[in-house]
């Protein structure tokens, strides 16, 4: 969800979330919204948010991950 607009930007849905859901999702709204470099990605510590990979991914469109505290999902 953009904060600020509160328009849903990425949205998949699979039996499982996994990394490549999520990582699909961050590709679908940066598609939809193209959002300038900068922008904060913030979301839990699920392990399907802190690989590798992702932070790559966000780091090539120029996105700063961003994530909440223990157990504060």
């Amino acid at each position: 969800m953009d904060l600020y607009s509160r328009r849903i930007v990425g949205c998949l849905i699979d039996q499982r979330m996994t990394q490549g859901l999520v990582n699909r999702a961050i590709i679908q709204a940066v598609n939809l919204r193209q959002p300038r470099c900068g922008l904060v990605f913030h979301s839990d510590r699920g392990g399907q948010y802190i690989s590798g990979y992702d932070r790559e991914l966000l780091a090539g469109y120029g996105m700063r991950p961003s994530m909440g505290n223990r157990e504060a999902c």
